[in-house]
């Protein structure tokens, strides 16, 4: 039986999850960001959280309204929630 190893091909999604697995949530902006700002309601808000609990970013309300604020938009009940919290 041969066993050809093939490379895992990761994209940015997975980079950044890779990334935020070791807690390095820098890099996983890098990977992630872009995706957000192309409408990705669920990195919109994992974004949102990254600056509302400061992780590998200094902690910044006004940055996660505007990341939760995308993503209430598109109906996701628990950005609205976070909002509603943080109003």
């Amino acid at each position: 039986m041969l066993v050809v190893a093939v490379p895992a091909i990761a994209g940015p999604l997975e980079d950044g999850l890779a990334a935020a697995e070791r807690r390095d949530y820098v890099e996983a902006l890098k990977y992630w960001r872009p995706l957000a700002e192309q409408g990705d309601a669920e990195l919109q808000f994992t974004i949102g959280l990254i600056y509302n609990y400061g992780q590998g970013v200094p902690q910044d309300y006004a940055e996660a309204v505007s990341w939760f604020r995308l993503t209430a938009e598109q109906g996701d009940a628990r950005a609205q929630d976070n909002l509603g919290v943080m109003y």
